[in-house]
């Protein structure tokens, strides 16, 4: 049933991080001198009507937004197999934020037939310092890298790759997706999340590398790996799969989420250095699935880093853990569920945080809605983290 209403004046305006979406791109929009409806539910929840926004139609499995820097453009990752529209390619699309106008870019590198290189976009996708050119990560059985496009009003042309070698790794640890196209004593980089860090010569990236369990800052000019960071805490590789970065407004530190160590590892990136590691409710059976840290971000005074928790098996961890980063444990969870019970299963893959950092939206992808919260300070001096369950949810589908 279609239920044509229309919104109260209102304007709603946040800043966007990266979000993974699996059934389509939510822009949420307001319109002028307009009237809403409610609906009551069995369960006691409210759905307004109409649901803020609109499903743009996109190639499949987009995984990755990324914003550019003077909030003109929004780009996605499209990690899927491909669809009919696009060849059965991977793409990258390009949104004009100011029409709403969405173009795709295939890329014939990552077909999804049988003509296929095994190459796929994995996670990675940042806009260049300058906004002339945008950065996506490449992984394959035989070639890993970043590829570099070349991006001029709202166009992508493919520009050049640069590829990341296979990674040594420590004596003693035992390689466990080793290759033939690898050598003896190191592990294939199946590059994911990075972050942008601009400097005088140019761009650099902190890439986390998915199969080796190491962090690398890579010169975007020459190509050259500047840094290596080793954040494996057990014998074999891979076994803490990184999975993505950030990094504070200096540039000195930065943190990389853990995705199988459930944990988040911070890094002193002008010594070099891992400095510590932070646990998210790592499970003691080893049995047992870990929390999943995945998407991170930092609050504007850089002393709060919210970590999107995807497969948290406690209730309270279930959905965002903001951490202290001065006491280095969580010290708020905020729970994307739909009621107070002992379920989990929200599966948060993507946050992000309002301008004036009084809300914080969460993507459960179990839902198929973003869930909002309200910030309010937390008792910094507290061993206890504090749940928080959403003030609504904006639905995506």
């Amino acid at each position: 049933m279609i239920v044509e209403t229309c919104l109260p004046v209102k304007k709603i305006s946040f800043a966007l991080a990266a979000v993974s979406v699996t059934v389509g791109l939510v822009l949420v929009i307001a319109a002028k001198n307009a009237t809403s409806r409610k609906i009551a539910l069995p369960t006691g929840k409210t759905i307004r009507l109409p649901t803020p926004g609109f499903i743009a139609r996109t190639n499949s499995y987009p995984a990755t937004i990324a914003i550019s820097s003077d909030e003109h453009y929004a780009a996605l990752l499209n990690q899927g197999y491909g669809t009919e529209e696009s060849g059965v390619r991977q793409s990258i699309a390009i949104l004009n934020l100011s029409n709403n106008q969405l173009r795709n870019f295939p890329d014939d590198r990552l077909r999804g037939d049988e003509k296929s290189t095994l190459q796929t976009y994995f996670i990675g996708l940042a806009f260049s310092s300058d906004r002339k050119h945008l950065y996506a990560s490449m992984g394959s059985a035989k070639v890993n890298g970043i590829a570099v496009y070349r991006f001029e009003d709202g166009s992508l042309t493919p520009e050049r790759f640069i590829e990341i070698a296979a990674q040594p790794v420590a004596r003693g640890k035992k390689v466990t997706l080793a290759t033939s196209q690898v050598s003896p004593g190191t592990a294939p980089a199946y590059p994911a999340g990075f972050s942008v860090l601009g400097s005088k010569y140019g761009d650099r990236l902190l890439i986390a590398n998915n199969l080796s369990d190491n962090v690398i800052l890579l010169d975007v000019t020459s190509g050259h790996i500047l840094q290596s960071f080793d954040v494996s805490a057990h014998e074999y590789i891979p076994a803490e799969y990184p999975y993505t970065t950030t990094v504070n407004r200096s540039g000195n530190e930065a943190w990389v989420s853990l995705w199988n160590g459930s944990a988040v590892a911070e890094l002193d990136l002008k010594n070099g250095t891992v400095k510590r590691r932070i646990e998210l409710w790592r499970p003691t059976d080893p049995v047992i699935p870990g929390t999943h840290p995945t998407s991170m971000l930092l609050n504007r005074n850089e002393d709060t880093l919210y970590v999107a928790v995807a497969n948290a098996a406690i209730a309270e961890a279930d959905g965002v853990a903001a951490v202290n980063l001065r006491r280095g444990a969580p010290q708020q969870c905020y729970r994307a569920a739909l009621e107070s019970n002992e379920s989990p299963g929200a599966a948060a893959i993507a946050i992000a945080l309002s301008g004036d950092e009084k809300q914080l939206y969460a993507t459960a992808a179990s839902l198929n809605a973003v869930a909002v919260f309200e910030i309010r300070p937390a008792d910094r001096n507290s061993d206890v983290c504090a749940v928080q369950m959403p003030a609504g949810f904006i639905p995506t589908e």
